[in-house]
């Protein structure tokens, strides 16, 4: 009996990790480059920290096509890390966004 209670406690520790680590994997590294990247560039402006480099600027300086930057910037908005700050190509990094961020440098220092 006490066999089969680990069995199960462990299983379900794997199942745990295993869920996390399959979320994480859907966050490729091309993904944390320009989310990465645009933490670097990050004014402030109006009590709050915003992007102001253009898709181009942006695409340019991380050596990836515009349509790359454009799709991956499209995801990292539908993934909630981060928030157009105004129609004029404005980002900030969301709060999940920057969690991401210190996730991912823990993981990798």
């Amino acid at each position: 009996n006490d066999i089969a209670f680990y069995y199960n406690v462990l299983y379900t520790v794997y199942i745990m990790i295993r869920s996390k680590l399959m979320k994480l994997s859907r966050f490729s590294n091309d993904e944390y480059k320009l989310l990465n990247y645009m933490k670097s560039i990050e004014i402030n402006y109006k009590q709050k920290k915003i992007i102001i480099d253009s898709q181009y600027e942006i695409s340019k300086n991380i050596h990836f096509s515009l349509a790359k930057t454009n799709q991956i910037i499209k995801a990292l908005i539908n993934l909630n890390l981060i928030s157009k700050y105004s129609e004029h190509g404005k980002y900030y990094i969301t709060e999940k966004g920057n969690e991401v961020i210190q996730h991912m440098e823990k993981e990798i220092f």
